[in-house]
């Protein structure tokens, strides 16, 4: 049995994580980052609450610049 959340982090390591080796990836918060100069660049996956097991997975992705 795999659950939503195990699903998508095996996605991301499959065809994500190289094409985004500048990036740091945490497996906990499902979010890659990048800091260049006073910027931090952030890419978010967060699954939604409709998601069940080996049947359905959404999930939001959000991305976001944050500056001192």
């Amino acid at each position: 049995m795999s659950y939503p959340k195990e699903i998508l982090k095996k996605a991301i390591n499959t065809y994500l994580i190289d094409k985004l080796d500048d990036y740091k990836f945490s497996e906990s918060s499902l979010k890659f980052t990048r800091k260049k100069d006073d910027l931090e660049f952030v890419f978010l996956f967060t699954g939604r609450k409709t998601n069940f097991e080996n049947l359905l997975i959404n999930f939001d992705f959000d991305y976001y610049i944050k500056s001192n």
